[in-house]
This record gives structure tokens, sequence and C-alpha cells, in this order.
């Protein structure tokens, strides 16, 4: 595929559809990589769609020291939780769910859009909304009454309250506890709360990838003491590397799907400074960076467990739909969500 065909399939996922940018699904992703998808291309498309460059200094060649934690986090949750639907909590946990859905495509996962917003909305309850939504992401009324089921939500940390809050909603909605029936498991990468229990394990040596020279020179892992200390600053830095879009705010009705709509104030204007930070959860929106960051570990996932890294000659046809369902139908991923507003 030409630099130029590349570059204008970029320009698309960063223009926006009806109003919203659409989140590239992991595995589209990778088709374009299988492609010859690089950073430059997403650069030039930004620069084409008139966004802020980011400045990104060192972001992208140091996220190479988190890819072995995503693949640890990963593996567990697989090992832990594979008979469940495991939901990603976003906007804090996208990332996990890219490297997840390259490197275990067999088991069943969604990019469960999560702001604590969206759960405070009305929209949620109503339930011709709710009903479509919440079944899309595979908790439709029918999976949650059936009692096999089981169900894990995967978040960045500290409390779990995005957790509290889904399930208080199901159970308004639809009159099920699923925490009270232990049908709801709850990871955090670092948890403050004795009723959750960290993604990674204490058998995860922070020391293992020590040394990572991290945002003006302050180490991640460097100065930790304990394996707490190493999950908190990395659940923080999951909550501050760069977003698509601003917070979820609630459902709506778009061309006949429900779709959860993002954030149109302030917050959702493109910064291009991605590395200053105020606080842990400052929202980073620009999309430029948060492609470029996906495609890093969407490729590193793919290089990582050999999935979706099929040669171009393997792959039929010359129009790019047509390959994205052959990989799509190659590693057979089910009720894969798409997209995600």
């Amino acid at each position: 595929m030409s630099n130029e065909t590349l570059t204008q399939i970029a320009i698309d996922h960063l223009s926006p559809g009806d109003g919203f940018i659409q989140r590239p699904n992991p595995i589209e992703v990778a088709s374009l990589i299988n492609e010859g998808l690089q950073m430059e291309h997403i650069l030039s498309a930004g620069r084409a769609a008139g966004i802020k460059m980011p400045i990104m200094g060192d972001l992208v060649g140091e996220l190479q020291y988190l890819m072995p934690y995503y693949a640890a986090i990963g593996d567990k949750i697989a090992s832990e939780h594979g008979d469940s639907t495991v939901l990603f909590a976003s906007r804090d946990a996208d990332l996990l769910y890219d490297y997840y859905a390259i490197a275990h495509p067999q088991r069943e996962s969604h990019l469960l859009p999560a702001s604590v917003d969206l759960w405070y909305s009305r929209t949620i309850n109503r339930l011709e909304l709710a009903d479509v939504f919440f079944a899309d992401y595979g908790l439709g009324a029918e999976r949650l009454r059936d009692s096999r089921r089981h169900f894990a939500l995967i978040d960045s940390g500290f409390l779990g309250s995005i957790a509290n809050m889904l399930n208080r909603t199901l159970l308004r909605n639809y009159d099920i506890d699923l925490q009270a029936a232990s049908r709801l498991s709850v990871r955090l990468v670092d948890s403050d709360s004795p009723k959750f229990a960290p993604a990674i394990g204490e058998d995860v040596d922070v020391g293992d990838f020590n040394g990572l020279d991290f945002y003006d020179n302050n180490y991640i892992f460097g100065s930790t003491q304990s394996a707490q200390e190493g999950r908190y600053f990395l659940a923080a830095f999951l909550q501050l590397l760069p977003r698509y879009f601003g917070s979820y705010r609630g459902l709506a009705e778009r061309n006949g799907d429900v779709v959860a709509t993002t954030a149109t104030d302030g917050e959702n204007e493109h910064t291009s400074e991605v590395r200053k930070f105020y606080c842990v959860n400052s929202s980073i929106v620009n999309p430029v960076a948060a492609f470029v960051v996906q495609r890093e570990v969407v490729d590193a996932a793919m290089k990582k467990s050999g999935n979706f890294m099929l040669p171009n000659d393997r792959l039929p046809g010359d129009d790019q739909d047509e390959r994205l369902r052959y990989m799509v139908d190659r590693f057979l991923l089910g009720p894969a969500r798409i997209s995600c507003l």
C-alpha cells in the first residue's frame, strides 16, 4: 500500500464522523501495520487534518519499557478470567485492551466506555438506550440473567469506583447484582481497596524492568521500594497517556445504533504538550498522539505474540475492507466491537 494511501486512511481515522472521532479497533490497526503503517503516516495525517502536532519527546521510545507489564497483565487475565467476558474500562484501560485483544484474540473482550460522567447521566438509565448499549459490550439482559455467565472488569485504579457504578447501574436497570452473586471480578492495576485484587501480581518483580527514565528523568520504577509502589506508577501512567477524545458523557442514538458520546467542551480541545501532567487522571487529549501510542502498543503485541503478522501476499484482494474482514475471520474474533465512540 502506498504512503499516500496509508496517510489518507490515517486521516480518515483522525477526522470526526458524526462529530466524533472513532477510536480504531486494535485488529484494524494490526491490519494497517501489516500494510506498512508507520508513525510518519499518522503525523502526516494529523497535519493534513489540522490537528495540533504533539510534542512527544521520548514518549514513543520509552513505551517499550511498559510492554512487559501489558503482557504480564494480559497473561494473568487470560489465565484467571479466560472463560469470562472481559471488559476493559475506557479510557484508562484502552491500551491494556489493545494489547490483550492482539495477544489473546480467542478470548472475548470489549472496550467498555466507563467515564464517571457516563454513569451519572440520565441516559444510562433509559432502557431503550441502555439495552442496546450494554448488549453491544457483552452485557445484554439475557446474558446478565444467565447465572453461568461471569464477567471481569479491568481498570487502572485505585478504588474500583467504575466497577461499583457499573454494578449499581445494572442492578437499577435489570435488578441483577453481579457483585453480590460473585459473578463480576474486578482487577485493578493498582488497588487501594481490600475488595479488589491487583491485575498484576506480586510474582511480577518491578525490578525486572528497573531504570525506566520516564518524563523529565523521573524514574517510574527506579526509585520504588516495593511492588505496590511499582503498580501505583504503572496505573498512574496508564491514566496519563494521550487519549483520542475527552470523557464519555452519556448515551445517544446515532445512525440506528446507540453510542457513548464524548465531551464537547474544552476538555476535548486538542493539546500539543503530551508530557505536561498536572495530576493523576489528567486528560491529555490529542488524537494524533493517541494514534501513535496505539500503533506502538499493537505493534509490540503482534511481535510478542506472533498474532496477526501475516505477509501482504497472504491477504486476499486489494480492498482494505476486504483485507480487514479476512483478518477478523482468520482469527475467529466473534462479536468484537469495531469502534468505540
